[in-house]
Formats: structure tokens, C-alpha cells, sequence
């Protein structure tokens, strides 16, 4: 029961991941309450609504460059950097479903990547990220 108080209330590491109070409680008055004007509507919108794999933008300088699973932008923290489209990036920041990042190079987490269990090697990297370069050219993809 706590835990789902927590979620509600928006409380310790969940406003990092921008979930914010749905109520209020008055412990001393024993009362509680909705907060904000929108939350019933949120309610009735999104139950049952939770996916079970979320794909979030990977955008640098504004462009979008890729897309990761949440669960993987969930484990990244500002400086860590992995490899994406054959390219390294930075981790910037992450704000609803798009993470920041910037161009680099060095020491990398790499996030798994399977195709009949072998893991993607550097060159294949390389060779998909040309051949997703051509395919935007051809479709001019937004």
C-alpha cells in the first residue's frame, strides 16, 4: 500500500523521471485530495494504457538520429556514453520520450543488440548506419 501512496504522491526518485503528485495528504487532519485540475482526466485516459516495450527518440543537435528502448535510457546517467547508428554519443539528458545526447568518442556502454544471440559488430555498425543514411535520402524520412 505504501508503495502505491508514493507513486501517487509523487514521491523520493519519481520526480526525476517526471512523475509528478496525482494527491495530497494531510496526515495531521487525517484528509486527502486530488491535485491538480487534470488528474481525473489522466485517470480515465490511461488506465490500462502501460505498454510493454517503449521506444524512446535519440536526438543530437536537434536531429533525430536513432531510437533505444526505455528500459536501457532508464539506466543511463548524464556523461555515459553508447554507441548508436555505428556512432558514439554522450548522454545529455532524457525529457518525456527523447534523450539528448552529443557527439564522442572514447570509452563506451554498449547496449545489447542481438541477432541470433552474435552481438553487432563495429564494421556491420558502420555499414548500417550508410545504409540508413541512404534510406533517408530516398524516403526523406522526418
Amino acid at each position: 500500500m505504501k508503495t502505491y501512496l508514493a507513486i501517487l504522491l509523487g514521491n523520493g526518485e519519481l520526480k526525476e523521471r517526471y512523475v509528478y503528485a496525482k494527491i495530497w495528504i494531510d496526515y495531521d487532519k487525517n484528509q486527502f485530495g486530488k491535485r491538480g485540475r487534470l488528474t481525473r482526466m489522466l485517470y480515465s485516459t490511461n488506465i490500462g494504457t502501460i505498454p510493454d516495450s517503449t521506444v524512446v527518440a535519440v536526438k543530437c543537435d536537434g536531429e533525430t538520429i536513432g531510437r533505444i528502448e526505455q528500459i536501457f535510457m532508464e539506466k543511463l546517467k548524464k556523461g555515459d556514453s553508447f554507441v548508436i547508428g555505428g556512432g558514439i554519443y554522450i548522454f545529455n539528458y532524457g525529457r518525456g520520450m527523447t534523450i539528448n545526447v552529443s557527439s564522442a568518442s572514447g570509452p563506451l556502454i554498449i547496449p545489447s543488440w542481438f541477432s541470433q544471440q552474435l552481438p553487432l559488430a563495429f564494421d556491420l555498425a558502420l555499414d548500417i548506419r550508410r545504409f540508413k543514411a541512404l534510406l533517408d535520402q530516398k524516403f526523406e524520412y522526418k
